[in-house]
């Protein structure tokens, strides 16, 4: 079971959805990782897909134990039943730390098949960092 992931939206402290995973969190810090880019969806989530840039996000660190609950809540938040994301395996670097090691850890990506829906509706976020539409936001 993995003790760690890599979240680059909804998920983060003090997203929509950091509530669902909160207690399981033990600790969490900046990190980034390479080879993504990220995307905003009118839905009002994020999602990245392999490619040539940088995203950044939050290293969560899920307490000894509770990695199947923790894993099971992740899925269904990002839809893994209903195809919309894919959890992967992959290494994040850790945003503060000088010795910049890899830490193994797993992220969730935009499933290939909906990628289609992706280039039609999505915006591309150069910057590499989402952040959540304000309350009555028109973009």
């Amino acid at each position: 079971m993995t003790r760690t992931y890599f979240v680059y939206g909804t998920l983060r402290p003090g997203g929509r959805y950091w509530r669902a995973v909160r207690r399981f969190v033990v600790d969490y810090e900046p990190a980034w990782i390479e080879g993504f880019v990220l995307w905003d969806l009118p839905e009002g989530y994020p999602c990245i897909e392999p490619g040539d840039g940088r995203v950044f996000g939050d290293l969560l660190y899920i307490r000894s134990g509770d990695e199947a609950e923790a894993q099971r809540i992740m899925d269904d938040i990002e839809g893994l039943d209903l195809g919309l994301y894919e959890r992967h395996n992959i290494n994040a670097l850790r945003l503060r730390r000088a010795d910049q090691k890899s830490v193994p850890c797993a992220t969730y990506i935009y499933s290939r098949a909906r990628r289609d829906h992706l280039y039609a509706n999505g915006r591309w976020v150069a910057e590499g960092e989402w952040r959540p539409p304000l309350d009555g936001d028109d973009e």
